[in-house]
């Protein structure tokens, strides 16, 4: 098929979709012999449309829904300058780092790193010959989160994170996991949806910072198949509330 008969295409540099109609001969030898043959070639010129929600908070497992024209062409995505992977994360390992999702020839998920700053940040797709940028914003969680994988991979490390959400700081923040849901309650002070009266609980300190990642350790395999909880505690040393403000409570079931 001669392709400079098509004259737009010519010196072109953008992405071209071919659409070839086929039309079986009936005067042929077979249904199988070629009739007729039309070649027509539109150039496609990337273009997003929009961006669904504008703003998500600082942690979540939501993503951001990007929409526009050829982005099947897509050759790489950017938060705030920094390339990030694209596949169905989050990746083993990485949990709570960013990465993409292409969804078709016309909607892309950008799911944004955990802990980012309060505010304006930017989303850029490159493309062969082009880049594209829309800005989406970062908020302060609506209540004290935590988040943790829900199918985490033995042999990884494993890390939760958790924010004090809209409680005025500074806070000291605290992880407790347990292996059992049984509620604890010390009354007046904690209402905590996991640990078995204490029996079960170990209480991990937070690294400073009123969003920040916690570190469990690499999973072993002897805890293929377990399931672990977590759940936050939010105390504030110098105007303390009782009961200490909780999380929710976040459910990890350890897989190969």
């Amino acid at each position: 098929v001669d392709l400079s008969a098509v004259a737009s295409l010519q010196a072109a540099t953008v992405p071209v979709t071919f659409a070839i109609d086929f039309t079986g001969n009936p005067t042929g030898q077979s249904s199988y012999e070629i009739g007729a043959l039309r070649l027509t070639g539109d150039q496609c010129t990337p273009a997003i449309t929009g961006v669904t929600p504008g703003s998500l908070p600082q942690l979540t497992d939501d993503c951001f829904v990007v929409d526009g024209e050829c982005l099947d062409h897509l050759v790489g995505v950017t938060w705030d300058g920094q390339t990030i992977p694209g596949g169905p994360g989050p990746f083993p390992g990485h949990y709570g780092e960013a990465f993409y999702t292409p969804v078709g020839a016309n909607q892309i998920r950008v799911c944004p790193p955990f802990c980012e700053p309060i505010g304006d940040h930017e989303i850029r797709l490159f493309f062969a010959n082009d880049s594209l940028a829309t800005i989406v914003a970062i908020t302060t969680p609506a209540a004290p989160t935590l988040l943790c994988e829900h199918a985490p991979k033995i042999d990884f490390e494993q890390c939760v994170y958790i924010s004090s959400g809209p409680l005025p700081g500074p806070n000291a923040l605290f992880v407790g996991l347990s292996l059992s849901n049984s509620p604890t309650v010390v009354p007046g002070i904690l209402n905590f949806d996991i640990g078995a009266q204490f029996s079960s609980l170990v209480c991990l300190n937070a690294p400073p910072g009123e969003c920040t990642k916690v570190r469990i350790g690499m999973i072993p395999p002897a805890f293929l198949g377990l399931t672990q909880f977590f759940q936050g505690i939010v105390w504030n040393f110098g105007s303390t509330v009782l009961p200490l403000p909780t999380t929710n409570v976040c459910a990890s079931t350890y897989v190969n």
